[in-house]
């Protein structure tokens, strides 16, 4: 005779979630991109595009450092 499966209500479903969250070492709901923006631009930049580039990598490293505070 085979085993029943387990019923698992929604309540416990929930705990089990919540506890996975606590003990997980990817608690990341948002996973930010691994590398900066428009890094794989080719060519020289000139200098209008050089403050733009900086000023997204300023945003992208701030939202990172946001994100790891967050996810401790």
């Amino acid at each position: 005779m085979l085993a029943s499966p387990i019923n698992i209500d929604e309540k416990n479903e929930k705990e089990i979630e919540r506890h996975k969250q606590e003990i997980s070492r990817h608690r990341h709901n948002w996973a930010p991109p691994s590398i900066p923006p428009k890094y794989w631009t080719i060519g020289f930049s000139d200098t209008q595009e050089v403050k733009e580039i900086n000023r997204e990598a300023e945003v992208f490293e701030a939202k990172k450092a946001r994100v790891e505070t967050e996810a401790r």
